[in-house]
């Protein structure tokens, strides 16, 4: 249902925040499309809103959000006009696609920095750069982005070159900006390289590697404790390897506090779930991931995408299993798995070397091999690693296991 509001006749809903509602709209006057977003200014930061308005009214530039009128609708909402764009978020268009070629990567790239120059011209910092943020003009064009969102946009003064407020999205936020030291315009540049890989991967740099095998009777898997993301690398301990029941266990690579939320929500479903008393300790390990897949799939529904990619092990009766899901729906079961890095620097070792009836000692020793690989290899490896084991007795977390650095590095041979 059409709906008035001064010169513009807001159409249907095309977007939804927390406390506002974007609409597809057209200008009555001109006949032209806009979208018209309603914000509660009762719920909203004023001094939060109104800074964002400044910057939007004092920047023009083909790449960025174009603001063309503000409002007060004497309703308790606030009327901000912009131009229309159909394409919805970068985020969902990369989800889409799994990743960009590079020859569409490297245009995005650039329209991405020329606007973010542009920003950095007039002393304006974003802080909050990120696919979801990031707006595609129409749903055919893969490259005519618009860079939206400047509720944590900041002016740089005379009086204030650095700044201090740890704000932004933590897969994309730069590392100066949580350690309380001070940071500057630069923290877009490291954001805008984050982008880029996530382009060109489909998933953020700096996914961890979990790695699982299947040996005779059981499953191992294995995981860093250093942190999941650039910032993260602070922490060394960080445990990724979790018991889950008794015969199953899980480990994530990606966003941490992402995986602790998915894992709470695990452990509720195995120690609440009425449904589970009447089972002989608990559910399968296939059920686990099967509905660790439908938790996953309801995040990304709600447009509250996990950033995790989710190993699960177990062995319950006559089930050996072993599978991988993560938060694009990319699902499958295996002998053998790996995440991020380890998906590319250990999977040749994994298919060259792994056996059917492989013993519990040469797959810890295969393991062993990878991690080494993945340390030597990869800059946000660490050189200790939890490794969990499951087989019909139960399961159990060993470690941390440090990585011997010292001799001959048997790793490829």
């Amino acid at each position: 249902m059409s709906k008035e509001v001064g010169d513009y006749l807001l159409k249907k809903e095309i977007g939804k925040g927390a406390f506002s509602v974007v609409y597809e709209a057209i200008k009555k006057s001109t006949n032209e499309e806009v979208a018209v977003k309603v914000i509660d200014t009762a719920k909203s930061d004023p001094q939060k809103l109104q800074g964002e308005i400044k910057i939007l009214k004092m920047v023009d530039h083909p790449y960025i959000i174009k603001l063309y009128d503000v409002f007060d609708g004497n309703d308790g909402k606030l009327y901000i006009i912009t131009d229309l764009v159909k394409g919805g978020e970068l985020f969902d268009r990369i989800s889409n696609k799994t990743f960009y070629p590079e020859d569409k990567a490297k245009i995005v790239v650039k329209r991405l920095i020329s606007a973010i120059g542009y920003l950095h011209s007039m002393n304006i910092v974003h802080r909050d750069l990120k696919p979801e943020n990031i707006l595609l003009k129409s749903p055919d064009d893969d490259t005519d982005v618009r860079i939206a969102d400047f509720g944590f946009s900041k002016m740089i003064t005379e009086d204030a070159q650095i700044l201090l407020t740890a704000c932004g999205t933590p897969v994309y936020v730069a590392p100066e900006v949580l350690n309380a030291k001070g940071y500057g315009m630069e923290v877009d540049m490291w954001s805008i390289g984050v982008i880029t890989y996530v382009l060109l991967c489909g998933y953020p740099p700096f996914f961890a590697s979990v790695l699982g095998i299947k040996y005779e009777g059981g499953v191992l898997i294995a995981a860093d404790t250093l942190g999941s993301y650039g910032s993260m690398a602070l922490f060394k301990d960080l445990e990724r390897v979790i018991k889950l029941g008794k015969y199953t266990i899980i480990a994530g690579s990606g966003e941490y506090s992402d995986f602790i939320e998915l894992n709470e929500t695990l452990q509720k479903k195995v120690n609440g779930d009425e449904c589970c008393e009447g089972k002989e300790n608990g559910y399968k390990p296939s059920e686990l991931y099967s509905y660790a897949q439908r938790i996953l799939y309801k995040h990304r529904c709600d447009q509250k995408p996990l950033f995790v990619t989710l190993i699960v092990g177990g062995v319950k009766k006559d089930e050996i299993f072993l599978g991988q899901t993560d938060m694009y729906g990319t699902s499958f079961t295996e002998n053998y798995v790996a995440s991020g890095i380890g998906a590319h620097m250990a999977m040749p070792l994994l298919r060259k070397e792994w056996k059917d009836h492989m013993s519990r000692e040469e797959a810890e020793h295969l393991i062993e091999r990878c991690m080494k690989i993945l340390y030597l290899n990869h800059c946000w490896a660490g050189n200790q690693y939890l490794l969990g084991v499951v087989d019909s007795e139960g399961s159990d977390i060993i470690g941390p296991i440090t990585i011997d650095t010292t001799g001959k590095w048997d790793i490829i041979a």
